[in-house]
C-alpha cells in the first residue's frame, strides 16, 4: 500500500521507495496545494481538506472537488458516520450533501469558534469560550455545558471513545468523563499533562 500525507505543498504518496506530489499544477483537479487533513472513507476514498474550505476526493486516480459554504474556512479533520462524510471546518462542523460542503444546524450551539475535534471513534468539538464541547454521531448533535457540570472550563483536547463517552482534559490538567448525560471527574486517578490526551481506541 502507500503511505499518504497531506501537506501544505500539495498530497505526497510513498511507495517504500519514492515520493509523488501531486498538485493543482499537476492534477488541476486537487485545486489547492495547501492541504490540511487526510481522511480514507469505507470506499477507499481519499477525501481531503484545504485551508480555503473545500473538501476534496480522490478516487480512482481523479479528484473531485466540494467548494465549501463558507469561503476561506479551514478543514481541519475529516470522518464517516452512517449520515456521510462529516468535517470540522472553522465555522463548525460541515458535511457533504450532494456536490456542495453545507454546515449543520447547531441549534443552541454557538458554532463560531468551534476550534477542538476529538481523535477516537466520534466527533467532538470545542467553543470558544471552553464551556461548552458538541459531539456528533449518526447525524445525532448534543451539546455538554462542561462549565454547568463540572465548574471548569475544558482544556483543548477531547475524544469520544466507541461506547459514546466523551472524555476531555480540563484546563486544570484534570481528566473528566461525560456519558448519559453525567460527568466524573478524574476517572483513572490521573493527571493529563498539556498537551497530550491519551488517543482511545
Amino acid at each position: 500500500g502507500y503511505l499518504w500525507m497531506a501537506t501544505l505543498g500539495g498530497l505526497a504518496r510513498f511507495d517504500g521507495t519514492t515520493m509523488k506530489v501531486y498538485s493543482p499544477a499537476t492534477s488541476p483537479g486537487l485545486g489547492s496545494s495547501r492541504l490540511t487533513a487526510l481522511f480514507e472513507d469505507s470506499a477507499g476514498a481519499l477525501w481531503i481538506g484545504t485551508e480555503d474550505g473545500r473538501l476534496i476526493r480522490y478516487l480512482e486516480d481523479r479528484f473531485e472537488t466540494f467548494p465549501s459554504a463558507h469561503e476561506a474556512s479551514t478543514i481541519m479533520a475529516i470522518r464517516q458516520d452512517s449520515t456521510g462524510i462529516i468535517a470540522l471546518a472553522a465555522v463548525g462542523i460541515v458535511r457533504i450533501e450532494g456536490q456542495a460542503v453545507v454546515p449543520l444546524d447547531f441549534t443552541g450551539f454557538e458554532t463560531v469558534g468551534v476550534r477542538a475535534f476529538g481523535y477516537g471513534a466520534g466527533f467532538v468539538a470545542r467553543s470558544a469560550d471552553s464551556r461548552k464541547l458538541v459531539t456528533l454521531a449518526d447525524g445525532e448533535l448534543r451539546v455538554i455545558d462542561v462549565f454547568g457540570l463540572t465548574g471548569t472550563p475544558a482544556g483543548a483536547f477531547a475524544c469520544q471513545d466507541r461506547d459514546g463517552a466523551v472524555w476531555f482534559r480540563a484546563q486544570s490538567g484534570t481528566l473528566w468523563l461525560w456519558q448519559n448525560g453525567e460527568a466524573r471527574e478524574d476517572p483513572l486517578g490521573v493527571v493529563v499533562p498539556a498537551p497530550a490526551l491519551p488517543r482511545l481506541r
